[in-house]
């Protein structure tokens, strides 16, 4: 059984955490720094909105932070509820053996990877086996790929 308020507040604290480190990379990393600051540009020349550019960026990096954050209990959910073939991220019974496994397995073939990929390689398998979840993991419009996390947060 799962615990709502638990998890509420567990994921709460991972928002927060990935918020700072996806604040470091949006400025750190000069292609999301650039596109940021131009799509900030074009809706303050179109007066669609006021607010500066720092207070602009922390409502993208929440929104991002909170998509990643959903994205991964998602595909838990997925695993849990045996709606993929394998697990990318653990699972229920043997699984958490497996998606080690083949977490390894995938470093192994791809040894520049990190455990960034190996979760949008998930998303993907998610993607893949579902029109509903290609939708949910869209690179044009889910605010997860605005700003991706670095290795070391994700």
């Amino acid at each position: 059984m799962i615990n709502h308020t638990a998890l509420l507040a567990d994921l709460k604290g991972q928002v927060r955490i990935l918020e700072d480190d996806l604040r470091a990379r949006a400025a750190d990393v000069p292609e999301f720094d650039t596109a940021l600051r131009a799509e900030w540009q074009k809706a303050h020349s179109a007066e669609r909105i006021a607010a500066p550019y720092e207070s602009w960026l922390d409502g993208e990096v929440t929104q991002s932070a909170v998509a990643w954050i959903l994205g991964t209990v998602f595909l838990r959910f997925c695993e849990d509820n045996e709606l993929i073939d394998l697990p990318y991220l653990s699972g229920p019974d043997e699984s958490l053996v497996v998606a080690a496994e083949r977490q390894q397995a995938f470093f192994e073939q791809h040894p520049d990877k990190t455990d960034r990929d190996w979760i949008v390689a998930g998303f993907d398998a998610l993607s893949a086996a579902s029109a509903v979840a290609a939708g949910l993991f869209d690179r044009a419009h889910n605010p997860m790929w605005r700003i991706t996390p670095s290795h070391d947060a994700a």
